[in-house]
């Protein structure tokens, strides 16, 4: 119910949207890169920065990501 309040408030501008989803994801992701071994940890950490800006640059162009 939590979310579809914040929803109803933020669509009519009365409220921010929260970041709980995105920081849940920025969780998730940095478990997935501390799960790697070390040697390939930098390695992981780069291309999820690369995935992260190519997700940014399609949501201002209004597209879709490159599939990789």
């Amino acid at each position: 119910m939590g979310r579809g309040l914040e929803i109803f408030f933020v669509e009519r501008g009365l409220a921010l949207a929260s970041d709980h989803a995105e920081r849940l994801a920025a969780g998730r992701r940095r478990r997935r890169i501390d799960a790697v071994p070390e040697p390939l940890r930098p390695a992981a950490e780069a291309f999820n920065t690369f995935l992260l800006h190519s997700r940014e640059r399609a949501r201002r162009a209004g597209t879709l990501p490159r599939g990789s």
